[in-house]
């Protein structure tokens, strides 16, 4: 060691600190469920969706009973996460030894203490070193909900079918399975070796399934919800917009009524979940326009479905689309965006409005080939200031895109000013970042 040099030391040491800490969590998680057998545990595994779908299923939950964990945060938790959410730990922002004995300590006394929950709800990531199987030497799910198996990940995997290896993976530990029937191919059966198995979707060949029946431009949609359990379906308000945000509604029916809450009674609470920020978020806009805020992330499904969301506003005076880059894709992402491009429809779009170089090119070379009136734009505030000057009263305007773009700062131009704390990324240090990528586009003359 001593050949090392300062920083090298300072890294060795860290790297040390963080196994050792992971090593005592998964101890503890392992001694909570010993010393809780009563406690069930809910996992959310999947290449999009997780942080919708794990929302939505807290929401009904905590209706019936007392639920656990932390599951309002909207980023996916890491290896070092998992466990310190699941005890409803706080991770701490300091590096330091005393920091990190107090976080131990605290899950020694969570594991040991009497129980305070009924139940868990947790999302996983990959595990960075063994993958989806590296959750299996601590945590045994008494339900796992598989959202997607989706293009996202081919940076890290070679092929789509890598990734419903990895993402199915969690079917061998959980003891049973809900899984998405719109979003998993139903090719990748053949890797599912437990038969404790449900599914779910917008589709009606789901087993739960959570249907876009209509919707109203100022309150949100009517739902149709089924379940194996009740012979006829049963229709209610929700706030959520579009068929990809029906879809965590029936995994949260699905999950609590598979966790024994009265169906119809699961169904009734899913009418009080309400959207994330920034995942098709419905907000109030200036002079009477509304926004449907979808600026977390974008992805070719999510993307899509929003756009025919959009559609479904009939009664608009106008409809407009900004639509940023999406996620890189690897290989694919070219072919992403022009499958984007090419579902804009010049009947029933005033505008597209496209955000990034990939965007620009790729979105609005197509969506122009087929009769669009497309504004290509460098960045959010571009973006926002255009939109602005063409709005009409009364138009629904859908904004999404890549993370990077901030396309929240697109909202926050045009939502009504009580509705900006509804924004996601608006902390301190994002804006700081925002202000920094923004700088290096000089205004226009």
């Amino acid at each position: 060691m001593l050949w090392l040099g300062r920083a090298a030391h300072i890294q060795y040491h860290r790297c040390m600190l963080k196994r050792f800490v992971q090593y005592r969590l998964k101890h503890y998680i392992k001694l909570y469920f010993k010393n809780h057998p009563d406690v069930r545990l809910v996992v959310v595994v999947g290449s999009v969706g997780k942080a919708s779908t794990k929302h939505a299923i807290a929401s009904v939950l905590s209706q019936h009973m007392k639920v656990g964990g932390i599951y309002d945060t909207a980023h996916t938790a890491d290896e070092l996460e998992v466990p310190l959410e699941i005890l409803g730990i706080d991770k701490p922002d300091s590096r330091s030894i005393v920091e990190w004995y107090k976080v131990l300590r605290a899950a020694r006394s969570r594991a040991k203490g009497p129980a305070t929950v009924d139940v868990i709800v947790q999302d996983l990531g990959f595990h960075r070193r063994r993958g989806m199987k590296g959750y299996k030497r601590y945590l045994r799910p008494d339900l796992a909900v598989v959202t997607s198996v989706t293009q996202l990940d081919m940076k890290d995997h070679a092929t789509i079918d890598q990734i419903a290896q990895e993402e199915l993976t969690v079917t061998l530990y959980a003891r049973y399975t809900l899984i998405n029937r719109d979003d998993v191919d139903g090719r990748y059966a053949q890797l599912l070796i437990n038969p404790n198995i449900s599914t779910y979707g917008s589709s009606l060949q789901a087993e739960y399934s959570a249907s876009f029946d209509d919707i109203d431009q100022y309150s949100g949609s009517i739902a149709r919800i089924e379940t194996p359990e009740l012979e006829e379906p049963i229709q209610i308000h929700t706030p959520l917009i579009g068929e990809h945000s029906m879809r965590p509604l029936a995994a949260a029916v699905g999950v609590a009524t598979l966790l024994g809450v009265d169906p119809t009674k699961a169904i009734q609470s899913a009418s009080e979940v309400t959207a994330l920020p920034g995942r098709m978020n419905p907000l109030r806009g200036i002079d009477g326009t509304l926004i449907l805020d979808d600026t977390e992330s974008a992805g070719p499904v999510t993307t899509a479905d929003a756009l025919q969301a959009l559609y479904r506003y009939d009664t608009a005076s106008q409809r407009i689309a900004v639509l940023g880059e999406l996620e890189d894709f690897g290989a694919m992402t070219i072919a992403e965006h022009q499958h984007i491009g090419a579902l804009c429809n010049c009947d029933l779009l005033a505008w597209v409005v496209t955000v990034g170089e990939m965007a620009n090119r790729h979105i609005g070379t197509p969506a122009r080939s087929r009769g669009c009136q497309v504004r290509p734009c460098r960045n959010a505030i571009e973006a926002a200031e255009f939109v602005r000057s063409v709005t009409e009263g009364g138009a629904v305007i859908l904004v999404t895109g890549a993370s990077h773009l901030y396309l929240e700062e697109t909202v926050k131009v045009l939502c009504d000013h009580s509705e900006e704390h509804k924004l996601i990324r608006q902390s301190p240090q994002w804006q700081a970042i925002k202000d920094e990528q923004f700088s290096l586009f000089p205004r226009a003359k």
